[in-house]
């Protein structure tokens, strides 16, 4: 009996592989796990078992249905039907409340297909590194410091950027 149940995953995994390989042909959308306002973010869509060029729309969408961003990419035997499109949110799109979570739908649809992702939207357009001359600091000692503002693929911004200390 033991025999026969240190096989069985061997033999569901021999037939999952059948069924896999029966598959005509099937399509993923890869996205971010956040989109950030204001910066350019890459969503992936990649055919499996393709013949034929194929355009593929891609919405970004509310909730309520409202677009943010729309762009067509293709998916054709020259890319290996694998197709990357940018899309870039506008922060009009975003609330002011930074406590509110915001999510948005991509949407990706082909000839017959409909493929969807919810995402996070993040206002945040980059990072903000605080650096200072010494690592430790004893009372009534000044600070020494230096601000960068980046983005989110570590280039600098030329953006005013509020920074408050209170002591």
């Amino acid at each position: 009996m033991s025999r026969y149940f240190s096989a069985l995953p061997f033999l569901i995994c021999v037939q999952l592989s059948f069924h896999l390989t029966a598959c005509k042909q099937f399509f993923v959308l890869m996205a971010p796990n956040i989109l950030h306002a204001g910066n350019e973010e890459a969503i992936v869509i990649q055919g499996h078992e393709c013949k034929t060029h194929q355009a593929v729309e891609i919405f970004v969408k509310t909730f309520q249905d409202k677009q943010m961003y729309k762009t067509v990419t293709y998916l054709n035997e020259s890319n290996n039907f694998l197709a990357t499109a940018y899309i870039n949110i506008p922060p009009s799109f975003l609330t002011s409340d930074v406590n509110e979570k915001q999510y948005a739908i991509v949407e990706a649809k082909l000839k017959n297909i409909n493929l969807k992702k919810v995402i996070l939207l993040s206002p945040d357009i980059g990072y903000i590194f605080i650096q200072t001359a010494k690592t430790i600091y004893t009372p009534n000692q000044n600070v020494d410091y230096r601000i960068f503002s980046t983005d989110k693929n570590m280039d600098p911004i030329e953006q005013r950027v509020e920074i408050m200390l209170e002591m």
